[in-house]
């Protein structure tokens, strides 16, 4: 409680902080999976970074986009 004002709850912020630590716990396993894959002898290096392994997912739909206003604004430029 807000020792200044009784109705002002100032820890309601922080009612999900088990999930904040979880996701961080998760993230430190998945950095630590993938240097460990990295230092791997056996390992073939692929362009997804280490924060790739956290972030992961299917971008192809922004990249799309990307490139599509990129050619609207290379068409709009050379007008």
């Amino acid at each position: 409680m807000d020792p200044n004002r009784l109705d002002n709850d100032i820890s309601q912020g922080s009612s999900n902080i088990a999930i904040v630590f979880q996701a961080f716990r998760d993230a430190s396993f998945s950095i630590q999976k993938a240097m460990k894959l990295a230092r791997s002898e056996t390992h073939t290096f692929r362009s997804q970074s280490l924060l790739g392994s956290i972030l992961g997912g299917n971008y192809a739909s922004f990249e799309d986009q990307r490139d599509k206003l990129q050619q609207l604004h290379d068409t709009a430029r050379s007008h």
